[in-house]
């Protein structure tokens, strides 16, 4: 029963993890943007306060901007092991590019039904929850950095 429980939780950061995935990334491009324009505005400063404070914007913002780049990698990295292949395909096709069940394409280039596709989701999940939950407090300091840089 416990087993049962652990594994529960498990499942759920891991779909936690997939739906914050999209938010996470335009989070990075936002803090990209801001990290170039402030790099801008610092260069077009006239005064020495001024530019040291855009800098200092800019670095906030690129710390931001890393940790978005590094919780991408790591969501990746367990994603890509994610096995067998099929499991894989609708993880990234459902949760990262935001398709429907009924248009996941699997192997060969097929479209799979959408009963296969909920069977490889569940199967997805379970795996990729094994693969996150080592480094679930790596994820939460990095969203924390791209929180506070935003």
């Amino acid at each position: 029963m416990q087993a049962e429980e652990i594994m529960e939780k498990k499942i759920a950061s891991a779909m936690e993890v997939c739906k914050k995935y999209n938010r996470i990334k335009a989070d990075g491009k936002k803090a990209e943007e801001v990290w170039k324009y402030n790099l801008d505005m610092a260069a077009d400063a006239k005064y020495p306060k001024e530019t040291e404070m855009y800098e200092e914007y800019a670095d906030k913002a690129l710390t931001g901007f890393k940790a978005s780049i590094k919780w991408l990698k790591i969501v990746d990295r367990a994603m890509r092991m994610v096995l067998p292949y099929e499991a894989e395909q609708v993880l990234i096709q459902h949760f990262v590019e935001g398709k429907p069940l009924k248009s996941i394409r699997g192997g060969r280039n097929r479209y799979m039904s959408r009963t296969t596709a909920t069977k490889y989701k569940k199967i997805g999940i379970q795996k990729l929850a094994d693969n996150i939950s080592p480094v679930e407090a790596d994820l939460k300091k990095l969203e924390e950095i791209l929180e506070n840089s935003l």
